[in-house]
This record gives C-alpha cells, structure tokens and sequence, in this order.
C-alpha cells in the first residue's frame, strides 16, 4: 500500500517542482508523507519475513459467549520476556452522515502467554480467556455496524537473525492480530454446539 502512495506522489512532487505555484508544495508534503509509509510498510514486511507466519489455532472452534476462547500459535521465534495476549471486542460504526467509521472497545482483557518450547527455536504459544455472558457475538445484530473479537500478540523476540556486521542477536518487534469468530449462546444451541463438544482435544477424542 505504502508503494502505491509513493510512487504517483513522487512524479506529483517533480511535476510541482518545475511547476512550484501549481501544486509544488502541496505535492511535496504528499510524496514526504508517502515515503514515511512506503519505509514503514517495508519495515514491517521485513520483521514479518524474519519470523514467518504465526497461524491461530482456536480450542474451542468457534467460541461461545459465557465460555472460554483459547488456543494456540506457533512462533519461530524467542520471545526476549514475556508475550502480552490481548483480547479485544469491538465495535465498529458509521457515525452520522459522515463516511468515516468509529470504533468502541466494548469489552478488552490481557493476559502473558503460556510458552512451551518445542525445539529448533519454535515455541507453543497457547492462551485461556473467559467470555463474560454479558457481552455481545460476532456481528451482534443488537449493534448497528459490526461487532469483531480481536486477538493481539506483542513483545520483543529473537531468532538467529544477527544485527548487520555484527555476531549480536536481533531483537525483532513481534506485533501480530488475528479475528476470532463467537458465538452466542443461542446460535451454538441451535446449531447443537455444547461447551463440552466444541474442544478440538476433546472432539478428536470421539
């Protein structure tokens, strides 16, 4: 996306410069903010390249209101401390006549990450929230405009990833999110969902 905004705003800013009472200045400030997204994009692509993906694994699948919503991922990587999971859920809207969108956090909780190493570097990342009962699902139709569970994942970790010249180990930003589907409580009763047959563990074990 950063390149997008780059480019069209570096041909903007020479065609002010040889055209400076046109549009020169304002092109400018465009093609200096575009640049500003297109280092930050690659940053970001970098350290996610040197990490790899990081896929969600959610136990149970879906989640149910009033009940837990856990699971794993796999990280290539060593976190430096501790990971802080994030648990978000949002509400998102279109505020008057206006085209731009509002968000409001309904509901948030935090919690470190359990970490299991499972060899050449890999670690388990595995996490357990509790539901409230009093909160909405997934595109609740009781809220106008949408209503997500968020899950955050951040902290610093390493790799054998080395800083440039030198033998001393990276520490690399770690910053993923993943949207997490719940369920209510009447919708998984309808469907003939219950708390004990939504686990993978325990369904794998029918």
């Amino acid at each position: 996306m950063a390149v997008v905004f780059a480019a069209p705003g570096a041909i903007i800013a020479v065609l002010g410069l040889i055209n400076w009472e046109g549009y020169g200045f304002s092109s400018l400030l465009f093609f200096l903010f575009s640049g500003v997204l297109y280092f930050l994009g690659r940053n970001m692509r970098h350290d996610y390249e040197k990490i790899g993906p990081t896929v969600v694994i959610p136990d149970p699948l879906p989640a149910v209101i009033g009940h837990e919503l856990g699971g794993h991922f796999m990280l290539a990587a060593k976190p430096r401390n501790d990971l802080t999971l994030k648990l978000s859920c949002t509400h998102t809207y279109s505020s008057g006549s206006s085209d731009n969108s509002s968000k409001m956090v309904v509901h948030q909780q935090e919690m470190p990450a359990y970490l299991e190493p499972q060899g050449d570097g890999v670690q388990k990342v595995s996490f357990l929230f509790q539901l409230p009962e009093d909160k909405p699902e997934s595109d609740s139709p009781e809220y106008r405009g949408t209503i997500s569970w968020e899950l955050r994942a951040t902290g610093l970790v390493t790799n054998d990833t080395k800083v440039p010249g030198t033998q001393i180990t990276e520490l690399i930003e770690f910053d993923r999110s993943w949207t997490l589907p719940v369920l209510s409580q009447a919708y998984a009763s309808a469907l003939g969902l219950t708390p004990e047959g939504l686990f993978l563990s325990n369904s794998s074990k029918a």
